[in-house]
């Protein structure tokens, strides 16, 4: 299974918010369960119903408080930098390749025929932009680096999804292959990395969803959705039922649905993607601009005074979510609803059907 064949079996969603996270990552689901459950909780759950559960990171655990969120979560198996060492070693971490090994390694330790969801987190791709060898593009400014640093985490991946082929696991395989966050590159003023603004330099990234066994053709799914979604997708994929109180919905289903975002770093800012509305609010204050990004993508020209009622409507959308006190589980029947649909929903196969 080479990149165009996993491309050619899969979604791909043309606009995905991230909401709050952090790189580009890999989730590998193999083999389907004996029958379908509720599940509260994704990781534990999955591993309940047979799945070896692991988290490969090519960095550090101890890098800005990761520890509190990927420990206690469901992972069985939990390997940094630290564990799995590597031909190229800094303090960011690994090099790829190496933790691609560990992982193959790993999959071959696993009994016959055991299912496992396996996540991959490399750090290729994050600041400084290193990589081994130099690339195609110019290093001479950033954005160089950067794309030369997403060919050599490219090309890992590609050694993962190969590894699997070779092992005769690759066409029982669920891939889902995701970005949360962006990267801008001075799009709008001052405007660097991805942790400062929510302009859709910094929020807007790539998914792609594949599943042989299952998505036969290639699909460009032109809809708004975010991560909060893909647990609940996960679950519909393998013929789960996701839990009512999960705050996404399975994105394979053709209900709009807003993606909201925020960030704290300096000033706090919140946002809402509707459609082709997109709203940017500083929550202090109370400030907002209104864009549509059909005709304005690069987000230069507030129209917010021209589309009041529109404005005041998302305004409380993200205020609902980001301002109130929040309750121990939100649930997404208080999740603020989109007004649209913009446009029909294109290309949702229909994947329900009871998994073999």
């Amino acid at each position: 299974m080479d990149h165009k064949t996993i491309h050619a079996n899969g979604l791909e969603f043309a606009y995905l918010d991230d909401g709050p996270a952090e790189g580009p990552l890999a989730l590998c689901l193999h083999g389907f369960p004996d029958s379908a459950h509720t599940w509260r909780h994704l990781l534990p759950e999955l591993a309940g119903a047979g799945y070896h559960t692991a988290l490969f990171h090519s960095g550090r655990f101890d890098y800005l408080g990761m520890q509190s969120i990927i420990r206690n979560r469901g992972y069985q198996t939990l390997e940094d930098a630290g564990s799995i060492g590597g031909n190229r070693n800094s303090s960011f971490g690994v090099d790829e390749p190496s933790t691609v090994a560990r992982m193959l390694s790993w999959i071959d330790a696993l009994p016959r025929g055991q299912r496992f969801a396996l996540t991959y987190l490399p750090i290729a791709g994050h600041h400084p932009y290193e990589t081994p060898e130099r690339g195609p593009f110019p290093e001479r400014e950033e954005i160089g680096r950067y794309r030369n640093a997403l060919l050599y985490g490219d090309a890992a991946l590609g050694e993962l999804i190969d590894g699997l082929k070779v092992r005769g696991l690759a066409d029982d395989t669920v891939w889902i292959i995701y970005g949360d966050h962006g990267e801008a590159f001075g799009q709008h003023e001052g405007n660097y990395a991805h942790t400062f603004f929510i302009y859709d330099e910094n929020v807007h990234v790539p998914l792609l969803i594949a599943a042989p066994g299952q998505i036969p053709n290639q699909v460009r799914v032109r809809k708004v959705v975010s991560l909060v979604d893909l647990a609940p997708t996960i679950l519909d994929l393998i013929g789960a039922t996701p839990p009512a109180l999960y705050q996404g919905r399975s994105m394979l289903d053709a209900v709009p649905r807003l993606a909201l975002f925020f960030t704290d770093y300096s000033l706090k800012l919140a946002g809402v993607r509707d459609g082709p509305w997109k709203l940017i609010q500083e929550l202090d204050s109370g400030r907002a601009k209104l864009f549509n990004l059909d005709r304005d993508p690069q987000e230069s020209t507030d129209v917010s005074r021209e589309n009041p009622e529109l404005a005041e409507r998302y305004k409380q959308a993200t205020s609902l979510v980001f301002l109130m006190p929040s309750t121990p589980s939100q649930s997404r029947l208080s999740w603020p609803l989109a007004v649209g649909p913009w446009s029909p929903p294109a290309g949702i196969p229909h994947l329900r059907s009871t998994p073999p």
